[in-house]
């Protein structure tokens, strides 16, 4: 299983593309190493937890700085992803690994949250 924000429609294709284009290993080993893994994406889930957004009839996903900002009260936002072409532009590879931590940490920060927050809920059970 892979948990993410954006991770369906962003990162794994990205990561599928990158693998095929380096010849990692062949097309269908890289299909069944990415498309069949099971997707958990984030911005959806999270979209049930928190308050109401700015359109009360639809219900949709939300974005990470939302969710941060409502499961921890974290009111601090990450920049757009389109600065880590920018750093990769300047060369600043570390900077692009140290987003990346980040990245990986928050996502597993929300994973632990949503799944406590499930855990809590009785739904009639003892």
């Amino acid at each position: 299983m892979v948990a993410g924000f954006r991770i369906t429609r962003f990162g794994i294709p990205v990561l599928f593309i990158r693998s095929l284009t380096h010849g990692i290993v062949e097309a269908e080993t890289l299909y069944e190493t990415y498309f069949k893994l099971r997707h958990f994406e984030l911005s959806v889930v999270s979209a049930l937890v928190g308050p109401e957004g700015r359109d009360r009839k639809v219900l949709a996903p939300v974005s990470q700085n939302w969710t941060v900002r409502n499961l921890f009260g974290d009111e601090r936002r990450k920049p757009s992803g389109t600065t880590v072409w920018e750093l990769y532009e300047a060369g600043d590879y570390p900077a692009i690994i140290e987003r990346t931590r980040e990245d990986v940490e928050t996502a597993e920060r929300v994973y632990l949250k949503l799944k406590k927050l499930r855990n809590d809920l009785s739904f009639g059970h003892s």
